[in-house]
């Protein structure tokens, strides 16, 4: 929704989406926290970096401006490594 949004501001010279706008990235910010709180509750990657993802979310929100979009950064490349990490190691299986 505020993709669309943009791209219908930038190209097509509408001004009136900024609601749009701002109402389609809360959402978009308040579906990866549930989707991040929900990844804790399924045995899939470490219990540190699920938190982290949560925190890091959390932290993109609030402190926009104040490096919080860095920890969300770091968090997802966190997500990454363990998962590729388990996927390299003999006799892991995921979930476990």
């Amino acid at each position: 929704m505020a993709g669309l949004a943009n791209l219908l501001e930038h190209c097509g010279r509408l001004d009136s989406l900024g609601f749009a706008y701002a109402i389609g990235a809360m959402l978009g910010f308040l579906l990866l926290i549930v989707f991040s709180l929900a990844l804790t509750r399924v045995p899939l990657l470490p219990s540190w970096s699920e938190w982290l993802l949560v925190v890091g979310t959390i932290a993109a929100v609030l402190m926009a401006r104040q490096g919080g979009f860095l920890l969300f950064g770091v968090a997802w490349m966190a997500i990454a490594y363990s998962v590729l990490h388990r996927r390299s190691a003999p006799g892991l299986k995921m979930g476990a």
